[in-house]
């Protein structure tokens, strides 16, 4: 036994449907409704909606992390294998600013030099800086020729 086609079935059931009537006003009520325009609060209401929601969402985002970090305790100690209470204790020496700054600028800094900054006890103790190289002024261009160059042949 064949398969009955069933998209046509439903074709020839939806073409068999008769039409429902419209009302009488029906076109008089569309073209109302079209002329009528949309109060200034309704159009700014549907513009703001979506960027009102992702701002709330934001901001109670931040104010849950802002609350979750500031209740955070403070375990971490700012010289590991001391507890926070012991290394309060010791007496670390700081080095001034000045020389921080005069190391920093220094010419020849890389992230290898900056390894062991925590521990580097000879800061104040460093040698001046050499002088830079003397840079050379580049080489005087070339003129161009006056002449075209010649096409090119595929």
């Amino acid at each position: 036994m064949p398969e009955p086609d069933w998209d046509a079935l439903l074709r020839d059931g939806v073409r068999a449907l008769p039409p429902v009537p419209v009302s009488a006003d029906f076109d008089a009520r569309v073209l109302a409704a079209l002329c009528r325009p949309a109060p200034w609060r309704e159009r700014v209401w549907l513009t703001l909606r979506p960027l009102l929601a992702g701002a709330a969402c934001s901001l109670a985002l931040t104010l849950a992390a802002l609350f979750w970090t500031l209740r955070a305790p403070l375990t971490v100690s700012p010289m590991p294998g001391f507890t926070l209470s012991v290394a309060r204790t010791i007496d670390v020496p700081r080095p001034d600013l000045a020389s921080l700054d005069r190391w920093l600028d220094r010419p020849n800094l890389s992230a290898a030099s900056l390894a062991d900054w925590p521990e580097r006890p000879a800061l104040l103790d460093d040698p001046p800086d050499a002088p830079a190289p003397e840079r050379r002024p580049p080489p005087p261009r070339r003129r161009a020729s006056r002449t075209p160059p010649a096409p090119l042949m595929a």
